[in-house]
């Protein structure tokens, strides 16, 4: 039960977040900023 709540305190978090960082930084900085993440994410997931 407690994962669940953390899961939903995260998802939310997430989700304000990142409405404010695409009304300060506009989309490309958001799409820069995702595409970053992401590439970093999948050479993590790949170097498992």
């Amino acid at each position: 039960m407690i994962m669940i709540v953390l899961a939903g305190t995260i998802g939310t978090g997430l989700f304000l977040a990142s409405g404010q960082a695409l009304a300060s930084a506009e989309l490309a900085g958001s799409l820069v900023s995702y595409v970053t993440v992401s590439i970093i994410v999948y050479l993590v997931m790949t170097s498992l």
